[in-house]
């Protein structure tokens, strides 16, 4: 039998601070929201704290009266914010990362569709570079979004005590599949289903070319046909599918599409432009994001301390095995 706990909730800047005693934060949350959604109008913010140690639980996390999906989604450990919705049914959701491949799709669904009914998702993990949250922001301008955040990467490191690889891809998994899951699951709900228009292409590597063979990009498939491992058949009854417009084309094909409108990272000679630098690739890749700017050095910064804290390396290699020595050249403002 699970034990009682104590949980201290403060919203709305110390407007209401409550004890509740229950099984779980989420049971917490669910309780509270319940009690007390009719005193604050509108969207309000609350923090959730251990109340025996004060220590804060979960921080600054939005209550939304209008959009349901938001508050499930928040019982679900997942922040979620919308702007500029049409308030309508919208017939594409594409997951926009900031990469070649999303911002392919997330244009030829805005020429197919129209800005009105497309909407754009971003999953941040607190682990971008600065100018792809800036090219996010550029091509969502004044059109529907929704940025869900799961918690950062070194929470998941924790988490499971070591860093990604290829084998376990955790942080993809909790940082991004499961709260897109979840969005999809309760937005269709809400809204109805639509079409989620994935940036997957076949020639990324062999393990796509395999997993992916058969499939094609003219196509509609149910989620789970999608991706059995990863999606339940419930996502296919509510109305959702899975397209994958770029499944043939290659990436001279996406670059001569988006003609020059791509991440600025490309051209500064990265192929990768998602976490910066995603944990999971080759120490040659690592070693050049964390070295690239200040960005990539704060990045450093914060993966030592994760190595340090769980005594695993950054680097693998016997070629950079050397730099795991190394201290991080730490703030530049502090060595003026």
């Amino acid at each position: 039998m699970r034990r009682t706990k104590e949980y201290f909730i403060r919203a709305s800047g110390g407007y209401i601070c409550v004890s509740i005693k229950t099984n779980s934060v989420k049971q917490a949350i669910q309780r509270f929201t319940k009690k007390y959604q009719q005193i604050l109008k509108g969207s309000w913010f609350f923090d959730v704290y251990d109340h025996s140690s004060m220590i804060k639980i979960m921080a600054t996390f939005e209550f939304n009266p209008v959009h349901s999906f938001v508050n499930k989604l928040l019982e679900r450990g997942i922040k979620a914010t919308i702007e500029n919705d049409t308030g309508r049914n919208y017939t594409v959701v594409v997951p926009l990362s900031g990469g070649k491949d999303s911002q392919a799709c997330y244009e030829m669904a805005l020429q197919q569709h129209g800005s009105r009914n497309v909407l754009a998702l971003f999953c941040d993990t607190n682990f971008e570079h600065k100018k792809t949250y800036e090219h996010v922001m550029r091509l969502t301008k004044h059109k529907p979004l929704v940025r869900l955040n799961a918690g950062k990467v070194e929470d998941v490191m924790y988490k499971h005590n070591r860093f990604p690889h290829g084998l376990s891809r955790f942080c993809t998994d909790e940082l991004k599949i499961r709260p897109s899951k979840f969005f999809y699951k309760y937005f269709s709900l809400e809204r109805g289903g639509f079409d989620v228009w994935y940036g997957i292409r076949s020639d990324e590597s062999k393990q796509r070319e395999k997993r992916y063979a058969g499939k094609l990009s003219t196509e509609k498939y149910t989620p789970n046909e999608f991706m059995a491992s990863k999606y339940t058949k419930e996502l296919g009854t509510q109305g959702v599918r899975i397209v994958l417009p770029v499944l043939e084309w290659s990436a001279k094909d996406i670059f001569s599409f988006l003609n020059g409108r791509e991440n600025p990272l490309y051209r500064e000679g990265f192929d990768r432009v998602g976490c910066f630098p995603c944990m999971i690739s080759g120490d040659k890749y690592k070693r050049k994001a964390f070295t690239h700017d200040d960005i990539g050095n704060e990045h450093y910064i914060r993966m030592k301390t994760v190595s340090d804290a769980l005594k695993e390396p950054i680097y693998s290699t016997k070629s950079h095995k050397q730099y795991n020595a190394e201290e991080s050249s730490g703030c530049s403002f502090c060595e003026m």
